[in-house]
């Protein structure tokens, strides 16, 4: 490999209808990889260092040491390569320009863009690393960098998700199943809605919610300080002599995981109406329960349910701004997105693989 060869790589955005806020307990999640996704377009280079440009951020992004004024992404990039570098040999970089299909605020874009790269890095160096450590590797940097507590939802639908399949996520080791929609099950649209809240998730409540999942589990007995390793009657048990907040939190979790499961049933037998149902169910919970919105959210999330022929809204993300995610019925996202519009929201159609 003496001389430089073309890359292109390519990594899927991500939704998550269903299961928010579990996975960084150890719980049971699930997912859909999109079309859309994050694309690096370029070449290995010769020697170590790697040099980026990315539409949307200013500059060149060169993974080397990067300082904590660096942007964001920078620092996640170069997280990365010094991790992945501890696992393999990377004696050649890579040069080229990255390019997203969605912006950032609830479909993983952050998780896609270490996965675009490391496929890369591990292209331009001729290795292979399994996509188990992988995952693994892009949630442990995220954490470091970002200092949001996440888990790993966005990294295993990603690099797990297979046209038609729904990654069912179980967080407590990072296996994932794959479940096909009933063949019965109907025609139907996904969209996203940008409300105009802006949120860097490092920034936001998220690693706050986490820390109360953590004193709630602990409250309950668990040794590991995840509610994953709790069962409901933990929590029917002790519930009274808890906090109003962490009995709040443990009762999303409990029944966020139970909602997976239903949706997984849903999907299989054809039941779009109950896997509505079941998201805009999650994400009540998410407002209620975890209190995860902001005015602008709340506000959007009860005007786009009204809207004829949108099935379900739901958060995309963790929360706290962003994006929401429509369920629509098959030809809907048009009025879909004149009621966004309306409201100075913009909405657009979004694919699963």
């Amino acid at each position: 490999m003496s001389s430089s060869h073309a890359i292109e790589t390519f990594a899927s955005c991500r939704i998550s209808p269903v299961g928010a806020h579990t996975d960084h307990q150890g719980g049971l999640t699930l997912g859909l990889a999109l079309r859309e996704g994050i694309r690096f377009q370029g070449s290995s280079a010769e020697g170590t260092s790697s040099s980026l440009t990315s539409r949307g951020h200013e500059g060149i992004c060169t993974l080397t040491e990067s300082a904590v004024s660096s942007p964001l992404w920078q620092r996640l990039l170069t997280g990365l390569r010094e991790r992945l570098h501890a696992r393999v040999p990377l004696s050649r970089g890579i040069e080229g320009h990255l390019c997203s299909d969605l912006a950032s605020g609830g479909v993983a874009t952050s998780a896609a863009v270490q996965v675009v790269v490391a496929r890369a890095l591990l292209a331009a160096n001729a290795v292979s690393f399994p996509s188990h450590d992988l995952m693994q590797l892009i949630c442990a940097n995220e954490r470091a960098v970002t200092g949001a507590p996440v888990g790993v939802l966005d990294p295993a639908v990603i690099l797990e998700g297979r046209e038609g399949e729904l990654v069912v996520v179980d967080a407590a080791d990072g296996s994932c199943k794959k479940h096909r929609f009933s063949r019965r099950f109907p025609k139907h649209e996904w969209a996203l809605v940008d409300v105009g809240v802006p949120r860097v998730l490092g920034e936001t409540p998220y690693a706050a919610r986490v820390e109360e999942c953590r004193r709630a589990a602990e409250f309950l007995g668990s040794t590991s300080g995840r509610l994953g390793e709790l069962s409901l009657p933990a929590l029917r048990k002790r519930r009274g002599a808890m906090s109003p907040e962490l009995v709040k939190r443990a009762e999303h979790y409990f029944g966020e995981v139970r909602r997976v499961r239903l949706a997984i049933s849903a999907a299989a037998e054809g039941d779009l109406a109950a896997f509505a149902a079941i998201m805009n169910a999650s994400a009540d919970s998410l407002t209620q329960l975890f209190e995860v919105g902001v005015p602008e959210t709340v506000r959007a999330l009860a005007h786009l349910r009204e809207v004829p022929r949108v099935l379900a809204v739901t958060y995309a993300g963790g929360g706290f701004g962003g994006h929401l995610l429509c369920l629509v019925e098959a030809g809907g996202t048009g009025a879909l997105g004149l009621a966004a519009s309306e409201r100075g929201m913009q909405a657009r159609a979004i694919h699963p693989l």
